[in-house]
């Protein structure tokens, strides 16, 4: 996966998946148009977070200061910050994809978070990864007291995102007719 060449040894991850009925270039043109905002609780947590509901969708991420490190069209995107995410705001960093990379200065987490699409026996399985990479041991025990309390609800959002995801997908019209062809077992 392409997100292995930004950080392959993560001082924390978190992974999830969801299989679909339909083909990947669907399910990926969907996750490429997600609106977040239609669930409520993603809002929510969201606000009291402190992030605008601008930010809701893929590109509002852009927006906040994370940024596309790497991108296989129809199969894998990924996006990543910088930043001190146990503060307030998150002291987000607004660099480019060589400053990520090379980032190591203390005091600091760098987080990369994908959607991986392949197909598995005629659906498409979606995986999201995110890893959090500490440049410090300081900011690995800050992070990991915020991580204590946010994990939980970092992990309901990723759920409640790869069931947006299957349910835009499935419920399309289009997708349903043309783009999926159900599996009969004998």
């Amino acid at each position: 996966m392409l997100i292995d060449h930004f950080i392959r040894q993560s001082h924390f991850e978190e992974i999830h998946a969801i299989d679909i009925a339909s083909t990947p270039e669907d399910v990926y043109r969907t996750i490429k148009q997600l609106d977040f905002r239609r669930s409520k609780i993603i809002k929510f947590l969201f606000w009291l977070r402190g992030i605008p509901e601008a930010a809701l969708k893929l590109e509002g991420f852009l927006d906040i200061g994370f940024i596309i490190l790497a991108e296989k069209a129809g199969e894998e995107i990924v996006l990543a910050e910088v930043g001190r995410p146990w503060k307030l705001k998150g002291d987000l960093q607004l660099l480019n994809a060589d400053q990520f990379c090379s980032l190591e200065d203390s005091g600091f987490v760098k987080i990369v978070w994908n959607f991986h699409v392949v197909r598995v026996n005629g659906n498409s399985r979606v995986t999201t990864i995110t890893r959090v990479y500490c440049t410090d041991q300081r900011s690995k025990r800050l992070f990991a007291v915020y991580w204590l309390f946010i994990a939980p609800f970092s992990k309901w959002i990723r759920r409640i995102i790869l069931r947006l995801i299957k349910t835009d997908v499935e419920t399309n019209p289009i997708c349903q007719n043309s783009c999926h062809t159900p599996q009969i077992k004998v």
